[in-house]
């Protein structure tokens, strides 16, 4: 492999200077026997970024054993890629190749902080609860006499006060806080208007919504599914 001159070594490593990682983050090997630059991001190793050169001349099987002119072309090898775990770029020049390298990095930087999904909340998971529901509900005309409202008040009032503490612990923004406490009053408001049937049907699903679209983090989500749980007991 050839030696690399100076000056572009100095722009590999003012290109990952540029990013929002150190130069202790990365391990630069230079012209090894397969590469001209081989770089290693240290805390994922399999996040690696690599400049090589390779003959792209085309030969059909006649002239195999003809002796051709090499037609080099240089190419990076990234992982991450743009869209793929690993992916290969021609490249016109070693600057060229060398200006993949921020881009290489931005990459890293956008896997890393990808959210994972949560487990918790499956479709199975979410059919069980509403079957609880409806099974709970069924479909009688019956209200909720006046003990049956003050319990199930002390109970979504309960579960306001857990919201708040998932706020403190800034698991919950303060706009967030606010609307999840306004659906809960709307609950508590209708426990006086709506049949029992509609009530629980209506409830349980607005706190399977909250749940999908508000709650974020695993405590806040397995602190829903236990509200609902416990709202839709028989009374």
């Amino acid at each position: 492999m050839p030696q690399l001159r100076r000056t572009i070594i100095s722009s590999i490593y003012k290109a990952l200077e540029i990013s929002t990682f150190t130069l202790d983050d990365f391990e630069v090997e230079l012209e090894d026997s397969n590469s001209f630059v081989f770089i290693t991001f240290l805390p994922f190793p399999e996040y690696a970024f690599q400049i090589t050169e390779k003959d792209v001349s085309v030969r059909n099987i006649t002239e195999v054993f003809t002796r051709h002119p090499a037609d080099m072309k240089l190419f990076t090898i990234e992982s991450p890629g743009e869209y793929t775990i690993k992916s290969s770029r021609q490249s016109s020049s070693i600057h060229d190749c060398i200006s993949r390298i921020p881009a290489w990095c931005k990459n890293i930087e956008a896997e890393l902080s990808a959210p994972i999904p949560e487990e918790n909340i499956t479709e199975e998971f979410e059919e069980e609860l509403k079957k609880r529901i409806n099974s709970t509900a069924g479909d009688s005309f019956e209200k909720f006499n006046d003990s049956e409202v003050i319990l199930l008040k002390e109970k979504l009032e309960l579960l306001n006060s857990k919201f708040e503490t998932l706020q403190s612990e800034n698991k919950l923004t303060e706009k967030e806080l606010a609307n999840l406490k306004s659906q809960v009053d709307k609950m508590k408001g209708n426990l006086s208007t709506y049949p029992k049937s509609t009530w629980y049907k209506v409830s349980g699903n607005k706190i399977l919504d909250l749940m999908k679209n508000i709650i974020k983090t695993k405590e806040g989500r397995e602190l829903l599914a236990s509200s609902i749980k416990n709202l839709i007991e028989k009374l």
